[in-house]
């Protein structure tokens, strides 16, 4: 016997950026049908390259960032629990620090 269902995923990726921070950017849901795939487009403003300083102004940053995608963390130990790797680039943001709205 076999069961079809439809599925509906969570589209995401992950920024990692300079001191350590992670966040989640991009977030779409997406429903597909038994067998189906679709390609999911996910765009990146510059906020999405910001911190907060001390002074309490938004500033995107120049640095270099990691871009990962794939469902799950990625980090080793989730790579051991599922088997599965998520996808990633790195990015260099260049330029002056740039003032962004919240």
């Amino acid at each position: 016997m076999r069961i079809c269902v439809n599925i509906v995923i969570i589209a995401q990726i992950a920024i990692f950026g300079h001191c350590g921070a992670t966040s989640r950017k991009g977030i779409e849901v997406v429903k597909l049908e038994p067998y189906e795939t679709k390609k999911v487009k996910l765009t990146l403003s510059p906020r999405d390259f910001a911190v907060i300083e001390e002074d309490g102004s938004c500033v995107a940053v120049p640095g270099i960032y990691e871009i990962s995608a794939g469902g799950q963390q990625p980090d080793d130990r989730s790579t051991k629990l599922t088997g599965k790797r998520t996808e990633r680039i790195e990015i260099t943001r260049c330029g002056e620090k740039t003032g962004v709205d919240y």
